[in-house]
């Protein structure tokens, strides 16, 4: 909870964030994928060390963990890099238009599925929202 406070979170808005982002609230992005897992110790740290080394600054961390607390309940090597190099392929979102895009589109972190609009009924953790 420390690291989440560190980007200027306070105690009621980083414990929101930890329960959203590792199953033990809201289900709607997790859909049962975790359900009160506890993070391992270092975890959120290298993901938010991850993002700031895309080029995100505190600011923009505090914001894309407000907008979307399940950043730091995403699987870094899983979910985040892939999404992360898929932006970078097919979308072209690049070097300084990566902190801003993912400062105003944080759930593209957690895309998994592109339906290409043939509807999985996965709608949260679709890329047709990008």
């Amino acid at each position: 909870m420390q690291q989440l406070i560190g980007l200027g979170m306070d105690d009621v808005l980083a414990e929101k964030s930890l329960k959203r982002g590792f199953g033990w609230s809201s289900q709607a992005y997790w859909w049962k994928d975790k359900v009160n897992e506890v993070p391992k110790l270092g975890e959120i740290q290298e993901k938010l060390d991850y993002l700031r080394g895309l080029g995100l600054d505190n600011e923009q961390l505090h914001q894309v963990v407000k907008q979307f607390p399940e950043t730091v309940g995403l699987d870094l090597e899983a979910r985040m890099k892939p999404n992360i190099e898929l932006m970078g392929k097919q979308f072209f979102i690049k070097g300084k238009m990566l902190p801003k895009t993912l400062a105003r589109k944080p759930q593209a972190l957690g895309y998994a599925v592109d339906c290409q609009g043939d509807c999985q009924g996965d709608c949260t953790r679709c890329w047709s929202h990008f």
